[in-house]
């Protein structure tokens, strides 16, 4: 059983910066969890300048944020084909959720390398768009900030490459899902 080829490809580093398809691509570096987290193996995971959770949005540290529910911390997401949903480190989560009084919509905005803002979104329009909270037992949320898993609800319609030895992720121009979904809602 292979990954859907929407929802990624991976590449090595020659693959990526000779291919047409790469090209086409807003490649993201990717943080190293290992090293400021103290996570047991490489996952790919990027920093994320807000969330925004039913209209409800939250800055992360470093671009000029902070505050919000769960005070000043970073905001980082990790990029899983593995999954549908959206999985929120625990702190994080239960704060929203009282906050929010559920999870109709998310959006998470993050920079690529060229400086470009772009923006994954998934709601409870698409049945993938389930979320649940989750513990990392290497993550110390009052140190490290706060991890979100974006499963595929985020990935739908964009195809994504995985640069392996460059460390970095690649997304195809983000389309308009949220302004798509509701035409079609």
């Amino acid at each position: 059983m292979g990954v859907p080829a929407a929802a990624a490809a991976i590449f090595s580093e020659t693959a990526t910066s000779s291919s047409s398809f790469s090209s086409l691509l807003r490649w993201v570096d990717i943080i190293d969890v290992r090293k400021i987290m103290g996570a047991p193996v490489k996952h790919y995971v990027i920093k994320i300048q807000h969330l925004n959770i039913n209209s409800q949005i939250i800055e992360s540290v470093g671009f000029g944020g902070g505050g919000g529910v769960v005070g000043r911390r970073p905001l980082y997401a990790m990029i899983d084909t593995g999954s549908t949903g959206l999985y929120i480190s625990q702190k994080l989560f239960y704060s929203l959720l009282r906050s929010s009084k559920g999870f109709k919509e998310c959006e998470v905005t993050f920079h690529d390398n060229m400086g470009n803002k772009n923006t994954l979104y998934a709601s409870r329009k698409d049945p993938q768009f389930l979320v649940f909270p989750i513990e990392f037992p290497w993550l110390n949320e009052e140190k490290d900030g706060h991890l979100l898993v974006l499963g595929l609800a985020f990935l739908d319609k964009l195809k994504v490459a995985f640069d392996v030895d460059g460390g970095r992720v690649g997304f195809t121009d983000p389309l308009d899902r949220k302004s798509e979904s509701e035409q079609a809602g």
